[in-house]
């Protein structure tokens, strides 16, 4: 995975670590496009608050163009719910319609953590890490977000991202226990809690993925494994973090296609993960499934194909080379 919503990465060096990646013989170039930092495109949706320099859709076409030359497929990342500080900022309309502001705010105000205010509105100093589950705003959005993908990446897949949509210790979190607009969808579909919420967000999201003829992928840490997870079942869970080998099995045993991107050993950009050991030991069985339980699980993606380096840190992005992860 390249990460360049954390910053811009020019096309000539992404060009040089694709060629790496092809080398190695991976086969799919997954690019995280959206964080709380930028939206990484240069999008006719979602406008650009903070004037980050973004990738043109003419750089985006040439970069999968080049992946097509040399054999990869690529699969675009955007990010709903959560790391929406980013989208919040530049579509208010995203954020939730808070019923008490003044409950909103002391949960940041009592915080002692000097980073908490990257994870708030400016305006409001609330939290602006998950965007509004209620509001049908939201699902128009990010409709018109993943059909303007559709223009500029013609792969089989789409990833929603779904992932931390709670970190008490800095104030990012979800509203939705205090928003009137979750409030009346959930009484309106019988939603109990939360996570049953978060499930009804998860298959809107979907309707549209699978509208626009794609197939959906999103990370597992928020679904309960092991509870029925009523999301639809074609849907594939990328496993990185939450549990290890029991939830990874629970998924398989749930009928989700699962990717093993379990991120002590795929997380090559930072050292106290990545070591050259443990790096070339790496393999689709690694601290999950054996043999035997791999031929009884048809729903496996081969990790031969979805191989996850995380090249999060974008000062980091040169440190990878091919001898290290060969």
């Amino acid at each position: 995975m390249l990460d360049l919503a954390r910053g811009y990465v020019e096309i000539p060096v992404l060009k040089e670590h694709i060629v790496r990646m092809s080398a190695l013989k991976f086969n799919y170039v997954h690019l995280h496009l959206m964080d709380r930092q930028s939206y990484a495109l240069d999008s006719d949706v979602v406008p650009n608050p903070d004037n980050h320099r973004l990738y043109s859709k003419s750089e985006i076409s040439e970069l999968t163009a080049f992946c097509k030359l040399l054999c990869l497929e690529v699969i675009p990342e955007i990010e709903i719910p959560a790391h929406a500080v980013n989208q919040i900022k530049a579509l208010p309309e995203l954020g939730c319609d808070i019923a008490d502001m003044k409950k909103a705010y002391e949960t940041i105000k009592n915080l002692d953590n000097p980073r908490k205010r990257e994870y708030t509105d400016n305006k409001t100093s609330v939290s602006a890490w998950v965007v509004c589950a209620g509001k049908e705003t939201t699902y128009t959005i990010y409709e018109k977000i993943i059909k303007e993908l559709l223009e500029l990446f013609d792969g089989p897949y789409i990833h929603i991202g779904g992932d931390e949509i709670e970190f008490a210790h800095l104030g990012a979190h979800p509203h939705w226990d205090n928003c009137r607009a979750c409030a009346k969808i959930m009484q309106e579909n019988n939603l109990p809690d939360r996570k049953a919420l978060y499930y009804y967000l998860i298959r809107r999201v979907y309707n549209i993925v699978k509208s626009c003829g794609k197939k959906m992928i999103m990370w597992n840490d928020v679904l309960d494994a092991f509870n029925p997870i009523d999301i639809p079942k074609d849907i594939v869970i990328e496993f990185w973090n939450g549990g290890g080998k029991s939830v990874y099995q629970k998924l398989l045993d749930q009928g989700f296609e699962t990717i093993n991107a379990n991120y002590p050993y795929t997380y090559v950009d930072f050292p106290q993960y990545m070591q050259d050991e443990k790096i070339k030991l790496w393999n689709t069985h690694t601290e999950f499934l054996d043999e035997k339980e791999l031929e009884g699980s048809e729903k496996y993606l081969k990790a031969k194909e979805f191989f996850e380096d995380r090249l999060a840190d974008i000062e980091n992005v040169t440190s990878i080379e091919p001898d290290i992860i060969g």
